[in-house]
């Protein structure tokens, strides 16, 4: 098993060897090449894969638009709760993000 250090490396390589067009079983042999197990190789490489598919692209972006949404929602919620709570010619505070 190679070090955390180690491993991180053989990501990058396996990223790099992707986006140069190396197919996942190229990419796999590589791996073997430079040290790993199979098996090992096999998860580096599928985890590569999935995470420049058009699949694992997505799982990202949906996670940051829910999280976009329910800063929304809360910004929206406290603006109007201290509207609310303001006096007839108080102040309020809107909230709004970056």
């Amino acid at each position: 098993m190679p070090s955390e250090q180690a491993l991180k490396r053989l990501y990058l390589f396996a990223t790099e060897r992707l986006r140069a067009g190396d197919s996942a079983a190229v990419i796999q042999k590589k791996l073997v090449a430079h040290g790993l197990d199979a098996e090992e190789a096999e998860r580096v490489t599928n985890d590569v894969v999935y995470e420049h598919s058009p699949e694992g692209e997505a799982s990202t972006g949906k996670t940051e638009a829910l999280i976009g949404a329910i800063l929304c929602i809360g910004g929206a919620v406290f603006t109007f709760g201290s509207l609310e709570n303001a006096d007839t010619e108080g102040s309020w505070i809107l909230f709004y993000g970056p």
